[in-house]
């Protein structure tokens, strides 16, 4: 990703999984009616900007954009996860490299 922009991709917007939230009802028609409704967080659309929710009350999965209360990672658990993909890159460059070196190999014994 970083080679495309040109800059590190940020892991602030990442949301938590099953996490609750609430997602904004259209009430122009009625002005008295319910302005938000509970629902689930089951992650983000590739097509449009917007989350996929799961709204348990009406048994459907929506992408919506309008949506509050969102659970984002926490500082700590950003800096562990970083941290983490940090080290599975390690581990494929480590692999890689191996890769290269049996190859090598392979090819000087033909």
């Amino acid at each position: 990703m970083e080679f495309l922009t040109k800059k590190l991709p940020t892991l602030n917007d990442i949301v938590v999984f099953g996490s609750t939230c609430t997602v904004h009802v259209d009430t122009r028609n009625k002005s008295l009616g319910e302005r938000g409704k509970a629902a689930i967080i089951t992650g983000k659309s590739d097509q449009t900007k917007g989350y996929k929710v799961h709204i348990p009350r009406d048994k459907v999965v929506v992408v919506k954009k309008h949506v509050q209360n969102i659970e984002i990672l926490t500082d700590e658990q950003n800096g562990q996860l970083k941290s983490h993909l940090e080290k599975i890159d390690r581990q494929e460059e480590t692999l890689t490299d191996s890769q290269r070196n049996v190859q090598a190999q392979a090819g000087g014994k033909k």
